[in-house]
């Protein structure tokens, strides 16, 4: 009876540990799932990090969409004019590089675009596509002879006109962005940083299976404590 009790509290810490880690930086890449479609910026962004306030924010220009059957449809400005849709990202890390929250004056990550989404030969006009809520950071840096690095994160999808794309992965969204080029990063958050020639490449993903496993498993266990079967 005490071993069955201490291996519940075990696997309770495991299961809050795992959502309190949610929202939080590491010194790895999160590795999300990447699904389709995807939003790609190919090499036409920068991103700027202010030690100061801990803002971390990127642009680029949002070029193309590709979906899973390999269809792939051109992002355009107002005007029609290809490549013009718009990509940008804003929130606030800590010294440590973990994620502190999003952008208080608006969504943290916003795409727009003029696209033709409904297939009916014009497009549809200058929106939003993306809107989402940053709830996770991760990052990866490389060491000499020179220095460069790669960076993603989730969001919750809570906006824009490619809400049904997202609606099977719970409204998740996630964003790997990586600097083709030397910048002036070293894994110190505790400095400003800056890079150019940045990718992005935005799209669905599913909910985190581990945490959603864990916490069933656990549900389950206390159920049938509860009904005595465990004495």
């Amino acid at each position: 009876m005490k071993t069955l009790k201490k291996f519940s509290k075990i696997i309770l810490l495991s299961v809050l540990a795992l959502f309190f880690m949610m929202g939080s930086s590491q010194a790895t890449l999160l590795n999300i799932d990447v699904r389709f479609p995807v939003i790609l910026s190919d090499h036409t962004g920068g991103y700027t990090y202010n030690a100061t306030d801990g803002k971390f924010h990127s642009e680029a220009i949002a070029e193309t969409i590709t979906f899973q059957d390999g269809s792939k449809i051109s992002i355009a400005d107002a005007s029609g004019a290809t490549p013009g849709g718009t990509y940008e990202v804003n929130f606030y890390l800590d010294s440590n590089g973990s994620l502190i929250g999003g952008d208080p004056n608006g969504y943290d990550l916003q795409i727009w675009g003029n696209i033709d989404l409904d297939g009916d030969g014009s497009l549809d006009g200058y929106q939003l596509l993306v809107g989402g809520e940053i709830d996770g950071f991760g990052y990866q840096y490389y060491g000499l002879p020179y220095y460069n690095a790669v960076f993603d994160f989730s969001f919750e999808f809570v906006a824009g006109s490619m809400t049904d794309y997202y609606a099977n992965t719970d409204f998740r969204g996630g964003d790997y962005m990586a600097s083709g080029e030397t910048i002036d990063f070293n894994g110190d958050w505790g400095q400003s940083h800056s890079g150019g020639d940045v990718v992005h490449r935005t799209s669905p993903v599913p909910e985190p299976g581990t945490i959603l496993l864990l916490g069933l498993g656990l549900v389950g266990l206390l159920g049938i404590k509860r009904r005595g079967f465990i004495k």
